[in-house]
């Protein structure tokens, strides 16, 4: 692991699989589009982990994406916030990229839009029970994020199939779909 200084007091912890390093390697221009986006994603959730009064303590950064942790602990509504502020910085950054990155623009709108489906791995998710928490309690929070995450890849795993067979070839939102339904598996049990 290695840490990134901010100054004296501040300090993120950074650790990145070999794997990641080879696939930035032999992808090209596109793999650094891809990690921006991911890292512009992570940053947002930093930003608002600062504004809520949250220390950052590790970004962790993987080949589906990355996670960031936080110390502290908040309440549900700054939860919310930080779990809403990756996607809503995603999606800023697409915005304000469209014209001169528009490829850098279109994997920030993905991974932001991908991270706001309510399934427990993802942002979406997380907001999800956060704002069903604050509102009731825990294990209602829990229950209907199970449901919606469950519904949310009985929806998605059709797409993924087409989109499989309209290219001909390209298996990663289906792939996805496994790596989250396989996490949502291991996270019940």
């Amino acid at each position: 692991m290695r840490y990134i200084y901010f100054g004296k007091k501040f300090r993120i912890g950074v650790e990145v699989p070999p794997l990641l390093y080879l696939l930035v390697c032999c992808g090209g221009v596109f793999s650094l589009y891809a990690a921006a986006a991911v890292l512009l994603h992570e940053l947002g959730h930093a930003a608002a982990a600062a504004l809520c009064g949250r220390r950052v303590e590790m970004l962790t950064v993987s080949l589906p994406g990355a996670d960031i942790r936080c110390g502290g602990v908040c309440g549900y509504r700054s939860d919310l916030i930080l779990f809403l502020a990756g996607p809503a910085a995603s999606l800023l950054f697409a915005a304000a990229f469209f014209r001169p990155l528009p490829y850098f623009s279109f994997f920030s709108a993905v991974y932001g839009a991908l991270n706001l489906i309510p399934v427990p791995c993802f942002d979406g998710g997380r907001a999800l029970f956060a704002a069903v928490a604050d509102k009731t309690d825990a294990d209602r929070a829990a229950s209907v994020c199970g449901v919606c995450g469950a519904v949310s890849l009985a929806l998605l795993y059709p797409v993924a199939v087409f989109t499989l067979f309209y290219t001909s070839c390209n298996a990663s939102l289906l792939i996805l779909c496994c790596c989250v339904f396989a996490d949502s598996y291991i996270r019940m049990r």
